[in-house]
């Protein structure tokens, strides 16, 4: 979605405040606002018709934005981009030409293509444990021609060794602790240390391991400062123990300023008041993080 429609808005806008008075600019915003809404709407239905038409087999591929990207999973390969791509969530501004980012959870990739897509030239390290998400995650690489991107084969936790990993077939799965209620294939997976690939300073930090986030952030607590933005996906699931307080104060700790969010409707459904909370509820935070002294004045 981004064929340089920016720019030639932007050269619009500006022709237009030399043009027309203030007041009538004010009074036709909401108008203009309202029509661009509708063809960023009528787009996105188009991009979400043609990942749905391509995944009718176990193994599809789709072209979005300037990728070639194969999934196997069409919704999902859909909500990843319309997460990403269009809303934004792992969003930071490149501060160097070849920014180091640590993707936690590549999934098939759709996350590692947005840096690539924010930044060319951008080194990224891509940790997946997952058996059947990791081919696709090595074509989505492969087939783009990207350079500078590493696969760690690996769970990011708070120790190295090996755990029980639960996948649904598709593109769920999470270590025994957090597995989804879908997932059945057990399968033993490494775990790494996210404590020892931040050796240098990390432009940004995109964590989402399905549970694990707590024990891999305090493990890593000397080291986190190294890193100017992260995006958390928190997870509130049945049996794993309530961590948001302790992530957040970790963070308040190590110099972070903070802000925690719902994904939307699209993804996570409906977060609508008032809130209910039993034994059994599932929820997700979206944690983003800034260290401090990179806040401009």
């Amino acid at each position: 979605m981004n064929d340089g429609s920016g720019s030639r808005d932007s050269t619009l806008r500006a022709v237009a405040k030399k043009v027309v008075p203030s007041g009538v600019r004010d009074k036709i915003r909401p108008y203009l606002q309202a029509q661009r809404d509708r063809l960023a709407g009528r787009e996105l239905r188009q991009i979400r018709q043609s990942i749905l038409d391509a995944g009718t087999g176990l193994e599809s591929s789709v072209r979005l934005a300037e990728f070639d990207v194969s999934f196997n999973d069409a919704p999902v390969c859909y909500h990843l981009y319309n997460d990403m791509f269009v809303n934004g969530i792992y969003y930071y501004e490149p501060t160097r030409p070849d920014p180091f980012v640590l993707d936690c959870g590549s999934n098939i990739g759709m996350s590692m293509l947005y840096f690539k897509h924010l930044s060319p030239n951008a080194r990224v390290v891509c940790f997946e444990p997952d058996p059947v998400l990791l081919p696709y995650l090595k074509k989505n690489i492969a087939q783009n021609n990207l350079k500078d991107v590493q696969i760690v084969e690996a769970a990011v936790s708070s120790s190295d060794g090996e755990l029980s990993f639960f996948a649904d077939g598709l593109i769920g799965g999470g270590l025994s602790e957090s597995a989804p209620a879908t997932a059945s294939v057990e399968t033993k997976v490494k775990t790494i240390r996210l404590y020892d690939y931040l050796t240098e300073e990390c432009d940004f930090m995109k964590m989402n391991i399905e549970g694990a986030e707590w024990d891999a952030l305090e493990d890593a607590a000397e080291r986190l400062p190294l890193i100017r933005e992260m995006a958390i996906e928190y997870h509130h699931l049945p049996g794993l123990p309530r961590t948001l307080h302790s992530i957040l104060t970790l963070l308040h700790e190590k110099g972070f300023e903070y802000s925690v969010s719902d994904f939307g409707v699209d993804s996570y459904g409906p977060a609508t008041l008032p809130m209910k909370l039993e034994k059994d509820t599932r929820y997700f935070r979206h944690i983003y993080a800034r260290r401090r002294d990179t806040i401009p004045d």
